[in-house]
């Protein structure tokens, strides 16, 4: 019987080598970490979009804790994809335009679990505007509809019945080794 090898993709700004081990902890001063840190970075002081992540991070962390606290925390796991055409949605946003694609082979998951990134996007959005500009999903107020959007997070709700396409990221804790750069 041969032996199933579970596979991911990621895209990233790293320049690995095939047959290269990677993990987790490699990533201790990626991006979406600056958002758990005590003092604003004074290049993003007054950047709207960096401030309303920076307040849903932490409130994604203190759901996880309460509520499902053996999934892996935002800010510990390397995030990866299961398909290489949605690692490839990710490389598409403008700041990652110059970033390589690569697959992975799991060596050592010790956690992980897939979520729906447009529910962090929501909850970001709700930070930002809680007002009536931005539509509310869930026909509640803002405080309501962010709880209920953290939830869908971690619940990893489909997000195709308010017409938008669900947006998987897997949330990894382990290693994994580089198979090869797709791109």
């Amino acid at each position: 019987m041969q032996e199933r090898r579970q596979i991911y993709y990621i895209a990233s700004g790293y320049d690995w080598r095939p047959d290269e081990i990677v993990s987790n902890a490699m990533f201790e001063h990626s991006p979406h970490k600056s958002y758990f840190l005590k003092v604003v970075p004074h290049e993003v002081a007054n950047n709207e979009d960096y401030l309303a992540r920076r307040k849903t991070e932490p409130s994604l962390e203190q759901y996880r804790v309460e509520m499902c606290p053996h999934f892996p925390s935002r800010k510990d796991a390397i995030f990866l994809n299961r398909t290489l055409e949605d690692a490839e949605r990710w490389r598409q946003h403008g700041s990652r335009a110059d970033y390589n694609l690569y697959e992975l082979l799991v060596r050592d998951e010790q956690n992980s679990c897939e979520v729906n990134y447009i529910w962090y996007n929501y909850c970001v959005r709700l930070q930002k505007s809680p007002s009536t500009e931005f539509r509310r999903v869930f026909g509640t107020t803002p405080e309501i509809d962010f709880r209920r959007s953290l939830q869908a997070y971690w619940e990893n709700i489909s997000t195709e019945r308010f017409r938008c396409p669900s947006q998987l990221e897997i949330l990894y804790i382990g290693t994994l080794e580089i198979v090869q750069k797709i791109a």
